[in-house]
């Protein structure tokens, strides 16, 4: 048989000890070849083989899978709690408000009170009552500015809590973002986890037109199958880095 033979199996014993694993599926059931000694694992045919790769990504895929939901859970009880919290301090918040207003409320009616008790006063001596007077108006204004101050304040409170909350939500979104590019990026399978697919030859993984040779068959990987094509021609966009 053509690969049965002593080099290819030296070469594939060198391949596998630089910890690239070497799958050989040669022939039939029945046939043995001396690479199936030295491979990483051996197949009983080539289909067995391609279908071993298939379910090694597809094994992958779920981990990614099941990555991504552990992230995904871990966030939304971000959110909960992040919820949780701010419906605790808008709670404080609303009930300091409430108290505030309260306090003021009865400071109102002991200022009512204290303003009939100086308006008898008043009808009981003119002059004084004129005098008085401008003072009580004094006051009332006084107290009028504070009470629109504290609203003002407390609509600036809600706004600001509002930004920070929000802020808050797009650096998780961020973070999530660049936790999946990080996780992605150095993976040679990257375009092929993003519904593309891997270009083989000579059992390597191309990822430069650099590395092909055009006299031979190009295998183009797809999720669901693969397809031999023939090279009819190469553009190269750049010169190689060591050209410069």
């Amino acid at each position: 048989m053509y690969f049965d033979d002593y080099n290819l199996a030296q070469n594939i014993a060198w391949v596998s000890n630089n910890k690239i694993p070497i799958l050989t599926g040669i022939g039939h059931e029945q046939d043995i070849t001396i690479p199936d000694y030295v491979s990483y694992m051996r197949f009983s045919t080539p289909t067995e083989v391609a279908r071993a790769i298939v379910n090694q990504i597809e094994n992958y895929n779920k981990k990614i899978d099941e990555n991504f939901q552990n992230i995904i859970y871990s966030i939304n009880n971000i959110f909960t709690r992040s919820e949780i919290f701010s419906k605790n301090i808008l709670n404080n918040l609303s009930s300091l408000i409430d108290q505030f207003f309260e306090e003021e409320r009865n400071k109102m009616i002991m200022y009512s009170n204290s303003i009939k008790l100086f308006d008898n006063i008043i009808r009981s001596n003119e002059l004084t009552m004129k005098k008085e007077f401008k003072f009580f108006e004094f006051f009332s204004q006084y107290i009028e500015n504070n009470i629109n101050n504290f609203k003002r304040i407390n609509d600036n409170t809600e706004e600001k809590f509002k930004n920070i909350f929000d802020l808050y939500i797009s650096n998780v979104s961020k973070k999530l973002d660049n936790y999946y590019i990080e996780m992605t990026k150095n993976s040679p399978f990257s375009s092929f986890l993003s519904g593309g697919a891997i270009l083989v030859q000579n059992s390597q993984i191309i990822d430069s037109v650099y590395k092909v040779d055009e006299k031979k068959e190009l295998e183009i990987k797809l999720y669901d199958g693969e397809i031999n094509t023939k090279i009819k021609e190469i553009r190269y966009y750049r010169r190689k880095k060591n050209d410069y």
